[in-house]
């Protein structure tokens, strides 16, 4: 739990990444241990975050039942406009997702 917190905290305040940010995540051996009370902690920090970019896409791989549940209730939830969350089950296909999303964007400015 503290590690997502410190890692949304370091890229809100990390000015040298871009600000249409694509972030992968491969968490096929994540254990997050969190309850859905502290998923709202997590979502206000991310809220904080997002506040400092254009957009935010992450793609995250997960293998387990309970990571791939906590993954989709933030992926549900309507966090802000600019944040983009889909959870994959491979890497090539969290990677086709994340480089079609950049090809509609560059094609939809």
């Amino acid at each position: 739990f503290e590690d997502i917190i410190l890692f949304y905290k370091y890229i809100a305040d990390d000015t040298l990444l871009p600000r249409d940010l694509k972030i992968l995540t491969d968490a096929r051996n994540a254990n997050y241990i969190f309850n859905f009370n502290k998923a709202t902690q997590l979502i206000n920090s991310l809220k904080q975050c997002l506040n400092k970019y254009n957009s935010l896409t992450f793609a995250f791989i997960h293998s387990r039942p309970k990571e791939t549940a906590y993954s989709q209730l933030i992926a549900t939830e309507k966090i802000h406009k600019n944040h983009f969350h889909k959870v994959f089950a491979t890497r090539e296909k969290a990677l086709e997702w994340l480089k079609k999303d950049l090809q509609n964007k560059l094609s939809h400015p």
